[in-house]
C-alpha cells in the first residue's frame, strides 16, 4: 500500500470512531436534535463510505475533481444507507431482513424515525412516546410509525432517498466504465431499498 494510505485512513477512521462515541454517549437522549443525528451519521457511516470511495480513486491516480466527487458520492451514499438501516429497524419485516428488529430502539439509539416521531408530537403525545422509547417498546413504536405517526417514517425515508439521489449526481462527470456502472447500480439499489420500505410502511 502507498505510504500515504495508512495515515489517510487513520485520520478518517478517527472521525468514524468519534461518531460512534458520540452516538453511545447520546443513548436514550430524548432531546437529541435532528441536526445532531445527521452530524453523527456524517462522522460515522458517511465517512466510512467516503473513505472507501476516495481511497479507490486515489489509488487509481484519478484527477483531483474525480477524487472529490467520489468522496462526496461515498458520503451521500453512506448517509442514505444509514437512514435505511435506521428505518428498517422499525418498519422492516424480520422474514425479509434476516435481522432482529427493534435492536436500535432497545439499545437507546435515537434514530431519525424516532426523532421525527417526537418532533411531530403534541406535548401530551410526546410524553407518551418518550415513555415508549425509554421502555424499548418496539411493538408500540413500530405501530405508531405505520399508523398515526406515519409521516415521521415517510419523512425519514424521503431523506434517505434524497441522499441516494445526491450520491448518484456526484457521478455525472466521471468517464464511462464498468466501475461507473457498478457505482450507479450501488446508488440505485439503495434508493430502491428505501422506496420499497416506503411502500411497506404506507
Amino acid at each position: 500500500m502507498c505510504s500515504w494510505a495508512i495515515p489517510f485512513s487513520r485520520t478518517r477512521l478517527s472521525d468514524v470512531c468519534t461518531g460512534e462515541i458520540i452516538q453511545t454517549q447520546r443513548r436514550f437522549d430524548l432531546h437529541l436534535a435532528v441536526e445532531e443525528y445527521f452530524r453523527i451519521i456524517e462522522l460515522k457511516t458517511a465517512t466510512l463510505f467516503a473513505i472507501a470511495a476516495e481511497l479507490g480513486a486515489k489509488l487509481n491516480n484519478a484527477p483531483a475533481p474525480q477524487i472529490e466527487g467520489l468522496a462526496n458520492f461515498g458520503r451521500h451514499l453512506g448517509a442514505a444507507y444509514q437512514i435505511y438501516d435506521d428505518c428498517i429497524d422499525l418498519a422492516g419485516r424480520e422474514s425479509a431482513t434476516g435481522k432482529t428488529l427493534g435492536t436500535d430502539l432497545r439499545k437507546g439509539k435515537m434514530t431519525l424515525p424516532m426523532l421525527r416521531l417526537l418532533h411531530h408530537a403534541s406535548a401530551i403525545e410526546k410524553e407518551r412516546y418518550c415513555q415508549l422509547i425509554l421502555e424499548g417498546d418496539y411493538a408500540s413504536v413500530s405501530l405508531l410509525l405505520k399508523t398515526t405517526a406515519a409521516a415521521a417514517m415517510d419523512e425519514s425515508l424521503a431523506s434517505g432517498v434524497a441522499r441516494s439521489q445526491q450520491a448518484r449526481a456526484q457521478l455525472e462527470d466521471l468517464p464511462e466504465s464498468r466501475a461507473l456502472e457498478s457505482l450507479h447500480l450501488f446508488a440505485d439499489t439503495i434508493g430502491l431499498m428505501l422506496q420499497s420500505l416506503r411502500v411497506q410502511a404506507a
